[in-house]
């Protein structure tokens, strides 16, 4: 190219969770200048989208056909809501070719992005204190809910808990018997709309990390819309298929039955909730879900990508390997895109063919001591990374048969555990664990066969 977007300065770090041990790295770096030794960061336009200085380069590993991550965001656009602009790219670092990447926006707040109010350090009362937050469900989260926004080293101990009052608010009122009420219950503290297009997304693409990683939600101030909207969506590698983790290689069941950090399932007790997720299932399939449109998408952007992807392939040749707990093993690229479509017509069929039997019974809560709020189960596994022992401490209300197993990345059993689980505390020592090659391991905990934790962990 004979000139430059952008031409300066940067600082960049490696970014993600399991992505960062994979060999094609990711990249988080933020637009400077620097004066007098003081770096401050700069906004700037790259590839068309809106000036910010935050920004990520995505660099596809797993996922073989290089596209289902703008695919997905690009479908979410398409509903109506802000999803991350991206653009496709290749990356040159240190002269060094890396390979096909995705140029993205973070998520944060601003007018372009997650466009809620700004709030500063001095809000710390009345309306001011009532947001905007953005919010995330991820691995390793210590509070079940983390706050992204406004940063941790910003944010006031009065707005951290005024957000989480309002959150354990909503728990209460989901969880009481007026739930459906239109003027008391959930729908005064969460957009169904948002939530609606959310499963839309998250049941078409069955994606593993649905609903517990990964999972943003955010709230505006009151005086604005004092309701939790779902979204920007984020982090679809493992969608269409393409792994085995949390059973999303299946093309039947709903994926909010299999292991969700969301109360999903009690709103859909609600009958106008389900029926809304319903309408809008069959409205979309008229038209940007059908199959043709769907296709023609993935043919679209296969083909625009088709040399940058070559070249990709020829640093990064894994088109045919083993990568985390794959559903299926393509031999080419073109043989990976029929895999996919193969894939999400048995998908759509099975939605078709059952969305409108959906049904939960819906739980009554008269009685104060049956409430979900006075059963607990908690997890702390540590150290994290280990080298010698692990160690395993459970706080529980519930009893029952408890296994744990250390899997490798590639699926394969390297530990394994029963214990009986009693309510009150335990702790567990996984004594064997220092004997583990080093490496990147995931742990499954489950209570009487249903799995109630997973935590990805590092031997040094």
């Amino acid at each position: 190219d004979s000139f430059n977007i952008y031409s300066g300065e940067i600082s960049i770090e490696v970014r993600g969770e399991s992505s960062s041990e994979f060999p094609k790295r990711s990249y988080r770096f933020e637009t400077i200048y620097t004066i007098d030794a003081i770096e401050t960061d700069t906004n700037v336009t790259l590839l068309g989208m809106p000036a910010d200085d935050d920004w990520i380069l995505f660099g596809p590993f797993h996922d073989k056909a290089q596209f289902r991550n703008k695919m997905i965001l690009d479908l979410g656009r398409r509903l109506g809501s802000y999803q991350a602009r991206s653009r496709f790219c290749e990356l040159i670092m240190n002269g060094e070719y890396q390979g096909l990447y995705r140029l993205s926006e973070t998520i944060k707040r601003n007018a372009s992005r997650v466009n809620i109010a700004r709030l500063r350090e001095e809000e710390i009362s009345g309306i001011d204190v009532t947001g905007g937050y953005i919010m995330r469900l991820d691995k390793d989260i210590q509070n079940y809910v983390e706050v992204v926004y406004p940063k941790a080293d910003r944010i006031q101990p009065e707005q951290t808990e005024y957000i989480y009052s309002f959150l354990d608010t909503f728990r209460n009122v989901l969880y009481s018997d007026d739930f459906t009420d239109p003027d008391i219950g959930y729908r005064k503290y969460m957009s169904d709309t948002s939530l609606v297009d959310n499963l839309v997304i998250n049941e078409l693409t069955k994606n593993a990390d649905a609903y517990l990683y990964s999972t943003y939600f955010y709230k505006d101030r009151a005086d604005r819309d004092n309701r939790i909207k779902f979204g920007p969506l984020w982090d679809y590698d493992l969608a269409f298929g393409n792994s085995r983790f949390q059973q999303s290689d299946l093309t039947y069941g709903w994926q909010f039955d299999i292991n969700t950090r969301l109360p999903i399932k009690r709103i859909m007790q609600d009958v106008e909730f389900v029926k809304f997720f319903q309408d809008r299932w069959h409205e979309l399939r008229q038209g940007m879900l059908n199959n043709d449109s769907l296709f023609a998408l993935m043919d679209s952007m296969a083909n625009y990508i088709k040399e940058p992807r070559e070249r990709n392939f020829e640093v990064w040749p894994v088109i045919s390997e083993y990568l985390f707990f794959p559903n299926y093993i393509s031999q080419t690229y073109e043989e990976e895109i029929r895999n996919i479509k193969d894939w999400l017509t048995d998908r759509v069929q099975w939605i078709d063919d059952n969305i409108d039997d959906i049904y939960y019974p819906v739980v009554i809560y008269s009685d104060i001591e049956n409430k979900p709020g006075a059963e607990y189960i908690g997890f702390d596994v540590y150290p994290n990374p280990f080298c010698d022992q692990l160690f395993l401490a459970i706080t529980s209300s519930y009893s029952g048969d408890l296994k744990i197993k250390l899997l490798n990345l590639l699926g394969q059993t390297e530990l394994e555990l029963s214990s009986r689980l009693t309510q009150g505390y335990k702790e567990i020592i996984l004594s064997n664990a220092g004997n583990l090659p080093s490496g990147i391991y995931i742990m499954y905990i489950t209570l009487d066969s249903k799995i109630i934790s997973i935590k990805k962990l590092v031997k040094r």
